[in-house]
């Protein structure tokens, strides 16, 4: 029994423009896409801004943070987040755990990967 190939190439094609229409992210200018996200623009001046910094202006504004002791570890920033976690793996500071983010009204599994500092 032959199967009808023009057919199947039919069925293909419809999956295929309908896969195509549908997007979690549509078109547009990243930022405007996820929430939090800088501009290329802003990117750009931030980055101007950190060429023309002294030495010691620089440590200030990018080394300096990341050594605040009163900043909070990674663990401590999911479990704020009062999400459901899936999963976790906590080797010294290796901390991973996918997490369940709502997203626009839609669930969705984010992993994350981080160095906890509190070690």
């Amino acid at each position: 029994m032959a199967q009808d190939n023009n057919a199947v190439d039919q069925l293909y094609l419809n999956a295929e423009s309908l896969a195509k229409d549908f997007s979690l992210f549509p078109r547009r200018e990243p930022a405007s896409v996820v929430k939090g996200l800088l501009t290329e623009q802003q990117i750009e001046k931030s980055l101007d801004d950190l060429r023309d910094m002294e030495v010691d202006a620089y440590i200030a504004a990018t080394v300096a943070p990341t050594e605040e002791s009163t900043r909070p570890g990674a663990r401590a920033i999911v479990q704020s987040l009062d999400v459901p976690v899936f999963a976790e793996v906590d080797m010294g500071p290796l901390y991973a755990a996918e997490l369940e983010l709502s997203f626009n009204g839609s669930l969705r599994r984010v992993g994350l990967i981080s160095q906890d500092r509190s070690y």
